[in-house]
């Protein structure tokens, strides 16, 4: 079809001019807005894809990119929707493909520069927001002409809101362009900005090379390159700096890519200003030769502008380079040269890679990054940490000690920032790296067997943790594993036991006495769970998390104005999506649903919020109870049991969790799914600690289901098994079963009510 054909007729305000081209999912057409009297792109649908679900895709990609303001994106404008079909109308840029640049030939290094700062700095934006690209190629950049060229970043049709948990695409599906795809989404894993950073890598390369670094003549090929082989060479007129630069971007492990975007955008602007800097100095020494200079070749050692602060002597003779200055080479050049034409390229004296630390730096360093992990709680101590271990994972790539603390700072991310399984992949790939490198080495054993434990596979991580006890006897943390093991198989006791002794361990650490608190608090002794809780304080008092537990501690015995000034605290120590949501609590167990609907927004509005089930099971019941919200609460239940199933797909014999899915399906709506659900949890034998609080979940969502009789029998089981049948009171999916002379039995004739029920509370 010609870029002419099929022009449709005006749409509204826009005058159709012509047809700009097609990709997989679309056509763009040019337009002229006559209100504004300006010219705009138009993106519809192919007409032999107009289904309702591409037509969602459509106008969730237009959603997205709208969000995004940045002069390195296209502009969104405008979504139309009409029964013929929808259309986005978006910024007009006029200019080349990056992809036609580099078909030609290597680009020029300043364009390389500046090109690769603007697109870094587009995808730092993005990123921020809390969006990945999923597809970022040289066919989706183009070049705008007007005034200075500039990147432009297009077509978001494959990003994900990591905020949301939102893809704009299937989710089981792998999706993008090949020969630029992370290896972690080339296997199919759950991808994250650094996967956007391997692509920008790919990017940066081809601009720099003119050819792909893992192009193959097949699409297996091409994946077999991604997956297990290096890149190739780049030419040897690129610097080294920049060189390594690409070299870290197309690391195979996530966790060895750069920090962020928004770092490579100032890697990349340092060397463009120092480009600069020698291209000035080139030009005026020739500016007054009546002919172009010879080429010299010089060897010398980088001047003192290019020295890190402390580099040794031989480090600084190992990075001299050969300086290429060809007359104009260095002068600022964007036109394009024609095929046939060479691209003049530069050496520069920049250093091939970050300084080697000392064995005394590297000590001091990984001593840091364990402080920093320790104290996880405070703001940016995780983020420290994080990098910190990456840090050292770079300086030695043999140090199982640096590989097992990056595993434990993944481990804690996980935990942190929702669940989210990018971390769980990358903590369990970095752990088993480190038990490969020395598996004598106890916190590496240690880190794995945490790991494991979220992975759903408590006999394995058994196994490490036993391991890392033979080693050292004396290792606290592996004592907390163990413990943890013991506590979800119910050996209540054991649990206890184990957790005690690493309190006596390492006394001065408060997490320990958050989880026993914990342990407590799911046994309802509540008294002891605050005990603790108030010791974790005491340790940690400019932390959140003793907090936090004790306010829902207090929650669960029903003292709730103590428990908003405790909230109230910690928030303003720290604002969290755990600490809204149990204002939420708050808010709901006294009645007040529209305020607990705001909290559990608050809590959503993060990121580590959006992606827990339970912010989204909290909002759909506190919805519930609201007529006229009551209709979006099957949404929020339906993306609870979205969040829950990769949870209960790794450790299917949770029947904590189990009774969970099985609540948030009836509360969905999915009837069937639920009453499966609650079949596989009750013939189940391993509910262990928690079996007393799964049957009660079991009766609430029999009793959604107007399933009385096995209402009943559930909460009989339960308030036999332990659980304070005080408790289901408060429960405002019981009211009317409350109500019920058989419930009257169960209580013994009393009239019910007591404390609210903990399963709305996040702790520990």
């Amino acid at each position: 079809m010609g870029e002419d054909a099929e022009v449709p007729g005006d749409l509204g305000p826009y005058r159709f001019e012509r047809r700009l081209g097609a990709g997989g999912m679309g056509e763009v057409f040019q337009a002229f807005d006559r209100r504004l009297e300006r010219r705009v792109a138009i993106k519809r649908l192919r007409s032999d894809l107009d289904d309702p679900r591409a037509r969602e895709r459509l106008r969730r990609e237009a959603r997205a990119a709208a969000r995004l303001s940045h002069a390195a994106i296209a502009q969104v404008f405008d979504l139309i929707e009409t029964d013929h079909g929808d259309w986005i109308v978006m910024e007009l840029v006029d200019g080349p493909r990056l992809a036609d640049l580099t078909a030609r030939g290597p680009l020029d290094l300043r364009e390389v520069l500046l090109y690769g700062q603007q697109i870094a700095e587009g995808l730092a934006a993005a990123h921020s927001l809390g969006f990945v690209h999923r597809d970022l190629k040289a066919e989706n950049v183009l070049i705008a002409q007007a005034g200075q060229p500039a990147a432009k970043i297009l077509d978001f049709g494959l990003v994900r809101d990591l905020q949301s948990g939102e893809s704009l695409t299937r989710t089981e599906a792998v999706l993008g362009t090949i020969r630029t795809m992370a290896p972690e989404q080339v296997r199919g894993l759950a991808v994250g900005p650094r996967a956007d950073l391997f692509s920008f890598g790919v990017l940066l390369y081809e601009m720099a090379a003119g050819r792909s670094p893992f192009r193959g003549a097949t699409a297996a090929e091409t994946v077999h390159r991604i997956l297990a082989e290096p890149p190739p060479p780049l030419p040897s007129g690129v610097p080294g700096e920049v060189a390594a630069l690409i070299g870290q971007l197309l690391q195979k492990a996530p966790e060895l890519r750069p920090e962020s975007a928004a770092a490579v955008a100032l890697r990349l602007r340092r060397l463009s200003k120092q480009l600069s800097g020698i291209a000035v100095q080139a030009e005026a020494a020739t500016e007054h030769s009546a002919a172009p200079p010879a080429v010299p070749t010089t060897v010398a050692a980088p001047s003192e502008a290019w020295r890190r602060p402390g580099r040794l002597a031989a480090i600084a003779v190992l990075a001299t380079v050969v300086v290429v200055l060809a007359g104009a080479a260095l002068v600022r050049r964007f036109a394009t040269p024609p095929p046939s034409a060479p691209r003049p390229t530069a050496a520069l004296p920049f250093p091939a890679a970050a300084r080697p630390l000392s064995a005394a730096e590297a000590k001091a360093l990984e001593a840091e990054a364990w402080t920093a992990l320790d104290r996880y709680d405070l703001p940016g101590r995780l983020d420290r940490s994080t990098a910190l271990f990456q840090r050292l994972v770079e300086n030695d790539l043999g140090s199982a000690s640096a590989h097992a603390g990056l595993a434990r700072a993944y481990w804690r991310r996980l935990g942190e920032e929702g669940g989210d399984a990018m971390w769980l992949d990358q903590a369990l790939a970095v752990a088993r790296h480190a038990v490969e490198l020395d598996g004598r080495l106890p916190a590496a054993r240690v880190s794995l067997g945490f790991v494991l434990i979220k992975a759903g596979r408590p006999d394995e991580a058994r196994a490490e943790l036993d391991r890392a006890r033979t080693l050292d006897p004396r290792n606290a943390d592996a004592y907390r594993g163990l413990a943890e093991i013991h506590q979800a198989a119910g050996r209540t006791g054991q649990a206890e036991a184990d957790f005690r002794r690493a309190i006596e361990l390492r006394p001065g650490d408060r997490t320990f006495h958050d989880l026993l608190g914990t342990l407590y608090f799911h046994g309802g002794r509540l008294e002891e769970a605050e005990a603790e809780y108030r010791k974790s304080i005491e340790l940690a008092p400019d932390g959140i998390y003793g907090l936090r537990n004790l306010a829902g501690v207090l929650i669960a015995g029903n003292r709730l104005p103590e428990a908003s000034a405790v909230l109230r605290q910690a928030i303003r120590v720290r604002p969290t999506a755990t600490l809204y949501g149990n204002a939420g609590t708050v808010y709901y167990y006294q009645g007040l649903y529209p305020e607990a609907a705001a909290a559990y927004q608050k809590a959503l509005g993060f990121a580590e919020g959006a992606n827990r089930h339970a912010m989204w099971g909290n909002l759909g019941d506190a919805w519930r109870q609201i007529p006229h919200r009551r209709a979006e609460a099957p949404e929020a239940f339906r993306q609870a049991v979205r969040l829950l199933e990769p949870e209960v797909g790794r450790d299917p014999g949770n029947d904590r969790l189990r009774s969970q899915l099985a609540l948030y399906l009836a509360k969905a709506g999915q009837g069937d799914a639920a009453r499966r659900e609650i079949a596989r949890t009750a013939a189940s034998g391993s509910r262990g600690s928690s079996e007393g609080r799964s049957l009660f979940r079991l009766a609430i969502a029999c009793e959604v289901l107007e399933d009385r009789e096995r209402a009943l029998g559930f909460l009989q089981e339960a308030f036999g098994r332990g659980f304070p049948s005080a408790e289901a009171g408060r429960e405002p999916d019981l009211l009317a079963l409350r109500g019920d002379t058989r419930y009257r039995r169960l209580l013994g004739g009393g009239p019910g009510g007591g404390p609210p029920s903990p399963t709305k509370i996040s702790g520990s």
